[in-house]
Parts: structure tokens; sequence; C-alpha cells
């Protein structure tokens, strides 16, 4: 490591005079409306592990996939027009599943449940799971186990990727509204309207009825891989969490009592996201204990919400399809930073000394990673940063933009506001959103095929244009703040 510049001040003094807190991360995602997939009643999304390949189906129309995080989407004609209710898909996305509600215009006559091996680009009917008014469908990790719920009827199970399937008469005929699965199969979870929660251990052969949560409207259900941790969510009322496989149940009042239309889980079972009708999405970083309203999205009529393994890329389904991924604050970004130097640098540093925390002086405010030798490396909101061998402080030349990502992430955020409010009139995005400079200020700009844009300056200013003049975005006079 290069010692560029000492700093004014030593150790004793950082010790003496800053003042120290833990850092805490970002829970707000920045929402993009889809609208390359068009307007339809998206009844239910599902997601590859890793959030790259989505699928989409609407109730009354095509299934579409994308596999570009939602950027763009295709539609799978293969199946048919129908009426799909539910789709689910293998971790890595090629092997589908989906299910047809078979409504005829006055009832519900029933219909077929879809699989596919190639990530949607075609389709065959299972006709060995009859007709039937299929409500949820979820997939093993490997696409091989399936569970189907019948509403008014029966769950169903087939381990042979959809080919012959087995009715589970001993969990009972009932208003089946959610099927979810373990990674390998074999923890399943149903839930009923009007009806209790169910589990089974060995891949749905016996049910046990976990009245525990009580006998509620269920509406959706969703499982950590290893099938332990358990999330439920039932209308006009909470969502619920279980960490024994369904065995207790807490009953989770922060979100508050709503009419929950869907929730979703990473592998974990730490990030949840759940979804509600005619209010916003709502997620958790501490396996529900606590919420966040994303307001970014809007109050909207949901109704599905997928999730990457990791939870970190989050899709959803209203009239338009929404992607999700965290907006990042200062405290995240100035520890991937500070890592950074460390991974370049730990037979130097050596063991850390607890977290990042962050401190004040001067009226500065910054985040400092200690170590067991008495060395550290700290990051100003300047964007500057520092190390120290225990006494003197030195500018590492490595760090001194990583503020700017900040900004660029916050920018991104209030283009993609003002984007998802008026997206017929921007039309489809050209590229991502870009970084420029002009006159010594730094700008972001999304530039879209029709040639209208919207930019951010990093003063807190937001504008447009419709290809020829700009036009200043009362809305967005502060995002900077």
């Amino acid at each position: 490591m290069v010692a560029t510049r000492k700093m004014a001040f030593v150790v004793f003094l950082v010790v003496g005079f800053f003042s120290f807190a833990a850092t805490a991360g970002a829970n707000l995602f920045t929402w993009t409306k889809q609208i390359s997939a068009g307007g339809y009643a998206w009844k239910s999304l599902a997601s590859s592990s890793d959030g790259t390949k989505l699928v989409a189906v609407v109730f009354g129309g095509y299934i579409y996939t994308s596999s570009n995080s939602g950027a763009t989407w295709t539609a799978q004609t293969g199946a048919g027009s129908r009426y799909w209710q539910s789709v689910a898909s293998s971790s890595d996305g090629t092997k589908l599943v989906a299910a047809d509600a078979g409504f005829n215009g006055d009832g519900y006559n029933g219909g077929y449940i879809y699989t596919s091996s190639d990530s949607g680009a075609t389709w065959t009917k299972q006709t060995g799971s009859g007709v039937l008014w299929w409500f949820s469908v979820a997939s093993s990790s490997d696409g091989t186990k399936l569970v189907a719920a019948a509403y008014n009827g029966y769950l169903y199970t087939s381990g042979d990727s959809g080919v012959t399937w087995t009715a589970r008469t001993a969990s009972g005929s009932r208003y089946w509204q959610s099927v979810a699965s373990s990674s390998d199969g074999t923890k399943l979870v149903a839930a009923a309207y009007n009806g209790y929660i169910y589990t089974s251990s060995d891949s749905g052969a016996t049910w046990t009825s976990r009245t525990g949560a009580g006998s509620r409207n269920w509406s959706s259900v969703a499982s950590s891989s290893d099938g332990t941790k358990l999330v439920a969510a039932a209308y006009n009322s909470y969502i619920y969490t279980s960490s024994d496989s369904g065995a207790t149940w807490t009953a989770q009042t922060g979100a508050d009592s709503q009419s929950w239309s869907s929730v979703a889980s990473s592998s974990d079972g730490t990030k949840l996201v759940a979804a509600a009708y005619n209010s916003y999405i709502y997620t958790s970083s501490d396996s529900g204990a606590t919420w966040t309203a994303q307001t970014g999205a809007g109050s909207q009529l949901w109704f599905s919400v997928a999730s990457s393994s990791d939870g970190t890329k989050l899709v959803v389904g209203s009239v338009y399809i929404y992607t999700g991924v965290p907006l990042l604050s200062d405290s995240d970004l100035a520890t991937a930073a500070i890592t950074a130097i460390y991974n370049e640098y730990s037979t130097y540093f050596g063991t850390k000394s607890g977290g990042v925390a962050t401190g004040t002086s001067g009226g500065g405010t910054f985040y400092v990673q200690w170590f067991a030798n008495g060395t550290a490396i700290l990051a100003w909101t300047d964007g500057y940063m520092y190390w120290t061998e225990g006494k003197n402080w030195y500018l590492a030349d490595s760090g001194a933009v990583w503020k700017a990502s900040g900004d660029y992430g916050k920018a991104t955020a209030a283009i993609n506001t003002i984007y998802n409010e008026y997206p017929k009139s921007f039309g489809i995005r050209s590229g991502g959103v870009a970084t420029g400079t002009y006159n010594g200020s730094t700008f972001y700009v999304q530039w879209f095929t029709n040639s209208t844009a919207i930019l951010a300056w990093t003063d807190g200013y937001m504008y447009w244009t419709e290809g020829k003049n700009w036009y200043l975005v009362d809305s967005g006079v502060s995002w900077k703040t």
C-alpha cells in the first residue's frame, strides 16, 4: 500500500474525540416498471435462483419469460392463452410449471398443468394431472418434484417433473390457496382459505394440520430452502412466520393487518417480501420481525411477488410488472469500499475488531473498520478514504471516489420514480442510467428510444426532455437529500 498523504491527526485523537455508532444497512429498494411486457393482470411470477430468469403468467393471456432480470419479455404462446393462476421455476430457470384455472367466462370448469424444460420456449400439457381448478404450484430446486393445489379439491404431487401425479387425499379436500416447497422437495407447506396451514416432511405422503396460526383466509405461503423457515399471509390479517417448519407461528404485526395477496422468501428465510391488495410492497431483512413499506412502486392492486435466492432481486406483478433492487446507503457503499481495500491487503491488516462503525467529527460523518493489531481503514462521506498503521493516517488512493456510487443509486431511484409515473411518455429505455459532466458538474441521465430523457444533477434538480427542450421536474428537486 502506498502512503500518499499523511493526515494531521493520529489514533488517540480518533478514539478520544470522534463519536461512534453501529452501522445499519439500507432497507429501501429502487423500482422499475417493466412496460415491455405490457399491461395485464399479472397473476403469478417466479424467479430463478440468481434472479436473471423470470416467468410471469397472465390471467386470461399468455405465459411470458425474461432472461435479463425483467428488462425485456417474450410471450411464450406455445401453451396458449389461458386463465393462468400460478407458475413456479427450478433454481436454474430451465424447468417451469404453470397451472390453468380453466375459467370459461361463467365459472371455473378446470384446466391442466403445463410444464417446460427449456425455460418456456416449448410447453407440454400434462394430462395426467387431470382437469381441475388449479390454484397454486411449487417446485423443488431441480424441477423434478412438484406440488399442486386444486381449489375445492386435493393436493397433488409429482416426482417426475409433472408427467405423473398422485392425489394426496390425506390432506383433505379444501379450498387450497397456496403451496410452497423446500429445495429438495421433501418439506411442503400448504394453506387453505377459511382453514389452516398444513405441512409435510415426506414429499406430501402425509400432512399435519398446523393450528397454531389459526383458521384464517390464507392467501399465500413461502419457504426457506431447507423448509424450516416459513412465512404465510392471509386476507385482512397479519403476516405469520415460523422457524420450526410450521410447528409454531408468530403473528408479525409490524406490517399491520392488510389484504395480503402474496409472499416470497430468500433461500435462508431472512429476507422476505410481501404484497397486499391496494397497498404497498413490504420487505423484511430479519425474518419478518420488522417490515419496510416500499413506497417507490406505489400503492397498487398487487397480485404476486417473487425473489432471487439472496433476496436482492425482486419482481412483483400488478397491472404492470415491476422489478426491484436494493438502494444502497452510504453505510453499504463505505463498507464495500473498506472491504475492497482490506481484501487487497488482508495480511497487513489482520483480524477485524468488530464490524464497520460510523462516527462523526467536525460536522462530517465517517465509517471505520478497526483491526486487532491497531490498524484501521476509514471512509469519509466526502468520498475520501484513509488507513492507519496505528499512529498516523494516510490517504488510500483506491478509495477516493466511493461516494459517487451512492449518488448514482439515489439518482437512479429518483429517475425511476418519474419514469414509473409516466412510462407511456418515455417508452422503452435506451441502455441504463449514464453519468456525465458539464461545466465541472456531474449529472445522471436515462435516455429512451424515442429521444426523450430524464436527467438528475448532483445539485438535486431534475429535468426531462421531449427530445428538444429541457423542463424542470418539480417533484425531483430534493433527490440528493
